[in-house]
């Protein structure tokens, strides 16, 4: 995943809460999010997929995202 700004999110790094990230999916699929909330003791990351065409806040264990 990569931030707009440039940066690179790493495992263990945090992630700022109105962050939007670029993301890439395995299946090739991008979309953009905005971190709406993080928690580090159960790595987990919740996001407002930005879209045109829908709209949703979805949960995601890190695990999923960063390897």
């Amino acid at each position: 995943m990569d931030t707009n700004s440039g940066g690179a999110a790493g495992a263990g790094e945090e992630f700022a809460v109105g962050c939007i990230l670029s993301i890439k999916t395995t299946l090739g699929d991008e979309f953009d999010a905005q971190v709406i909330a993080y928690d580090r003791p159960s790595n987990i990351l919740v996001l407002h997929i930005l879209s045109d065409y829908f709209n949703f806040i979805v949960l995601f264990p890190l695990d999923v995202f960063v390897a």
